[in-house]
């Protein structure tokens, strides 16, 4: 609470930038879920609200071009950051935390109204530089958190620690949001359901029998369609 309030007390002095909502993950050098999901954020959400991105460690231009994704909303990782390649995992840490660092004095420096994390390494690290500022932090899980098998309990202990301190918890899935019920403390946690509703649909208009006949299925035959990969230690069971 006294780093809260010093920090918040200093910021007032320094604020000469104002954002609605800071986005932040670790890399951004590869397509995948997440990084679709926040190229559809930032371009939806920047219509009405000032949104950046911020990223940790690992950038690629190239694939910003491939997300269609504005340019003018990254915040690139420190420079030293391109000078450091390497596969190491403990390499990859230091490049978090040295990120985290700059992540840091942005949001010292910037009236910011909420900041959102994505993916464990910018949950871990990020959420540790920001908890004791005014934004409010959200957090966003696509995945059980199996990530942390083989690792010190204590590593356990702290994502509980930093989701208790969350304004809001977001998951994709049902097996996620039952798990962070069960080992957070947080009331705020809510689902983003991204699977299909067949309810929803109008069976009036005989699409699903054209698509049938076109395609040679049967009426009584089942279909089972792969939409995304199936990822173990996401809980898809297979």
């Amino acid at each position: 609470k006294i780093l809260k309030l010093i920090f918040n007390k200093i910021g007032f002095f320094f604020l000469s930038k104002k954002l609605d909502i800071l986005l932040v993950i670790a890399d951004l050098n590869y397509i995948g879920g997440t990084e679709k999901h926040l190229s559809i954020l930032i371009n939806g959400i920047s219509k009405t609200k000032n949104v950046k991105l911020l990223i940790l460690r690992n950038l690629s231009y190239k694939l910003c071009d491939q997300l269609d994704i504005d340019k003018s909303k990254i915040i690139p990782p420190p420079k030293i950051n391109k000078l450091i390649y390497s596969d190491n995992v403990y390499i990859g840490y230091l490049k978090t935390i040295i990120g985290s660092v700059k992540l840091f004095f942005y949001v010292c420096l910037t009236k910011i109204k909420i900041i959102h994390f994505h993916l464990p390494q910018a949950i871990f690290s990020g959420i540790t530089f920001c908890f004791f500022f005014r934004a409010k932090l959200f957090a966003s899980r696509r995945s059980l958190n199996n990530y942390l098998k083989g690792y010190n309990p204590l590593f356990k202990k702290i994502e509980k620690f930093l989701f208790d301190r969350c304004n809001l918890l977001i998951g994709n899935s049902y097996s996620v949001i039952d798990q962070l019920k069960n080992d957070t403390n947080n009331k705020n946690i809510n689902l983003i359901y991204n699977g299909s509703r067949p309810y929803n649909l109008d069976s009036k208009n005989m699409i699903r029998a054209k698509v049938r006949k076109k395609l040679l299925i049967k009426e009584n035959e089942v279909v089972l369609i792969k939409v995304a990969n199936l990822i173990n230690y996401k809980g898809h069971i297979f």
